[in-house]
Parts: C-alpha cells; structure tokens; sequence
C-alpha cells in the first residue's frame, strides 16, 4: 500500500538526445490490484484499473514533429490502497540503443543473442 507516482509525462529526451525522443510507452501490468492503483491520464479524464497481462500504449510525442510533446499524454499512478501493484515500462524510441551500447564485457553468445534474440532461445554468459 502507499505506491504511487506524481503526474509526469514519458517525453523527457533531451533535444539532442543520441537516443532521440520516446516515440511510444507500452506499459504493462504484471498483478492485479485489490485497491487502487490506476493508471490515471490527468489531461483526458481517463483511468485504466491495473488487471494483470493487460497493457497500454500511448503516444508520447506528435506525429509532425517528435519533438513535441503530446501534452494530452501526461498521466500519474493513483495511489495504490489496497496490495501492491508490479508493472513493466518500455518506451519505443527513435534509435536502436543496442547501436549505442558498448557490449565489449558480454560473451559472443550474449551479443548474438541481443542482436536476434530469435537465434538462441537460451544464453550462457
């Protein structure tokens, strides 16, 4: 009980960010809630109550220009009342970050399996 997180919005690239703007959030709830715990879209007046293996996806950013804020977008956790709420975040961006990753420390197989995770269904570091 208590989670939460304040009103904010997922586009907070840097301009000249070398990953670019968060295009897109895919949020994904992990548990179902007794309580609380909703996703809440401040500026649309809509809530989405956590079920677990459900998801959302919203736009972060404007069509025309993806370095403008899709202000419609900006949404907070409601406080979570009853249980405890797990979830999973991934932001779609403008560039691969595998591309900017230095994957120097990892075993062949490791960085094969991160550039097509479709050739090895499991990986020994």
């Amino acid at each position: 009980p208590g989670q939460f997180y304040r009103e904010h919005h997922d586009q907070n690239s840097p301009r000249y960010s070398t990953w670019g703007p968060r295009l897109y959030t895919f949020f994904m709830y992990l548990n179902d809630v007794d309580k609380g715990g909703e996703t809440r879209f401040t500026k649309l007046n809509l809530s989405v109550t956590p079920s677990k293996g459900s998801a959302i996806l919203w736009p972060s950013v404007h069509n025309h220009d993806p370095w403008v804020t899709e202000d419609m977008t900006y949404h907070e956790a409601v406080t979570v009342d009853e249980g405890v709420k797990y979830s999973a975040n991934f932001w779609i961006v403008s560039v691969s970050l595998a591309v900017l990753c230095d994957y120097s420390w990892l075993s062949p197989r490791s960085v094969l399996w991160l550039a097509n995770p479709g050739v090895l269904t499991h990986s020994r570091a």
